[in-house]
């Protein structure tokens, strides 16, 4: 008999660019992990509001609700009733961001994106970005690649 990992709570996050800009509406195994991954492609300053339980149809139903507010994809505009129902979420449930940040140390790696059906696959993957990583380092060493040639 073996003992099966716990399956770990997803979160509704709620991001928002800036002080007064768009909130994004998403839902993640690690919401803090994922707003770093977007502050890497943002040139605004991230900052997560907050996290409410639910996973996918908490956060789809979250978002049909404020679709009239939609600025694009994920993202929507900070009027007042998106304001209130990000309000509303995190009131609902206050040690949600406890529990959160304490998941957040129990997820392992392969858990994050939802890519990977195993910590197997995970490990394969990475196995296979690192030999492709090798190759392509060997290939520009070959080549004398110089970034400053182009």
């Amino acid at each position: 008999m073996t003992v099966s990992e716990p399956e770990p709570e997803r979160w509704v996050y709620f991001i928002q660019e800036d002080e007064d800009g768009p909130i994004k509406v998403g839902s993640s195994l690690g919401p803090e992990v994922r707003m770093l991954l977007f502050q890497t492609g943002n040139s605004h300053l991230l900052r997560l509001l907050g996290v409410c339980a639910g996973g996918g149809d908490r956060e789809i139903a979250l978002q049909a609700e404020l679709a009239g507010d939609r600025k694009r994809g994920e993202w929507f505009w900070p009027t007042a009733r998106v304001l209130d129902t990000v309000a509303k979420c995190l009131a609902e449930d206050p040690g949600a961001w406890e529990r959160a940040q304490y998941e957040r140390d129990m997820i392992q790696p392969w858990q994050l994106t939802g890519e990977f059906a195993s910590k197997a696959e995970f490990e394969e993957y990475w196995v296979q970005a690192r030999v492709e990583a090798q190759e392509m380092r060997r290939k520009l060493e070959a080549e004398q690649w110089n970034p400053d040639s182009v």
